[in-house]
């Protein structure tokens, strides 16, 4: 069980910490089928939030887009985003210092 803060304005509203579970297979890096791919790097919080939840609106329900972020805070902002949104998060991975999210759209 990983606890951190969250302290995204757009996610959290007040800093609180609470439960973040993390699907991450550093050493099962099978390929997901991403539909579309959001290229976050560089971009800090609520950037990478922000986009990918427009990104989402872009694509038609079933389809996987990937996100490839730098932006620490993106681990706990993504997955309240999607809780919120009512996605599907189907994978979290780390390599090379980005973070990659796998979200099925509903």
């Amino acid at each position: 069980m990983n606890i951190e803060p969250a302290s995204c304005r757009f996610c959290a509203g007040e800093t609180d910490t609470r439960e973040i579970v993390y699907y991450i297979h550093e050493d099962d890096m099978s390929e997901i089928r991403a539909d579309q791919v959001l290229d976050a790097r560089g971009l800090n919080c609520p950037l990478p939030v922000l986009r990918t939840r427009k990104a989402l609106e872009g694509i038609e329900s079933g389809q996987v887009l990937k996100v490839v972020s730098t932006d620490a805070a993106s681990r706990a902002d993504m997955k309240a985003l999607i809780e919120r949104l009512g996605h599907e998060l189907l994978d979290v991975r780390e390599a090379g210092g980005e973070i990659l999210f796998f979200i099925r759209k509903r």
